[in-house]
């Protein structure tokens, strides 16, 4: 999470130019979309699906509301429509619409798109790129992939959705009580959050009952 979060300020110099202008940022917004993902546990639809009027600065919530999906497009009746369209809905599950306190990290990604378009009204969506559209998906990934080759990660590759997982394992790692992580992930049952992290809190109680090598118990 560190290296990521540092890779984010590289700049563009002779000898280490990978795309951009000489002296501007390497990556811009598609590394401020990724850490925001990393700090808030957020599905890429529900980031790309953020309008300002969700995010609440001075308390440091955001409000997840929405989903944004790419679907085929079945309307389709030329060439020059495009093959798959963008729809908005409200999230998959009731569990779904949830309230996320925000880091320092992740306010301090927010007040990037702010800087980048300050005259946003309330229902403008938030994660643009250097064009002012949402940002795309693809690019994102290919963004992550060179990140985490930059800066040395140990996770060589992984996909968006492994940050989420990144943002829940720290939390379960830090012994945040599952029914807490569960919500701020917005899964639908408790169960499933203990799936998918049942490796870490095994873990977690290997180390519980490992307490007792190493205290001295009087009874």
């Amino acid at each position: 999470m560190e290296k990521l979060y540092q890779e984010t300020k590289r700049i563009n110099v002779k000898g280490g130019n990978y795309g951009g202008k000489l002296g501007e940022l390497t990556y811009g917004n598609n590394a401020y979309a990724i850490i925001l993902i990393m700090y808030t546990g957020l599905r890429i639809g529900e980031l790309l699906a953020l309008k300002w009027e969700d995010i609440d600065l001075e308390n440091k919530f955001l409000y997840v509301k929405n989903n944004l999906s790419i679907i085929k497009n079945r309307n389709k009746k030329n060439d020059d429509d495009n093959n798959y369209i963008r729809v908005v809905t409200t999230t998959k599950t009731k569990k779904g619409y949830r309230a996320i306190p925000l880091a320092e990290r992740a306010v301090e990604m927010i007040n990037k798109f702010h800087e980048f378009n300050p005259n946003h009204a309330l229902q403008d969506n938030v994660i643009l790129n250097k064009e002012g559209n949402i940002i795309n998906q693809r690019n994102l990934t290919r963004t992550l992939e060179a990140m985490l080759k930059r800066s040395c990660c140990s996770v060589e590759k992984c996909g968006l959705h492994s940050l989420r997982h990144t943002f829940g394992s720290y939390l379960i790692l830090h012994k945040v009580d599952i029914k807490i992580v569960s919500q701020l992930l917005g899964h639908k049952d408790v169960s499933i959050t203990y799936n998918v992290y049942v490796h870490l809190i095994e873990k977690q109680q290997i180390e519980a009952v490992d307490l007792f090598n190493k205290n001295n118990i009087d009874i």
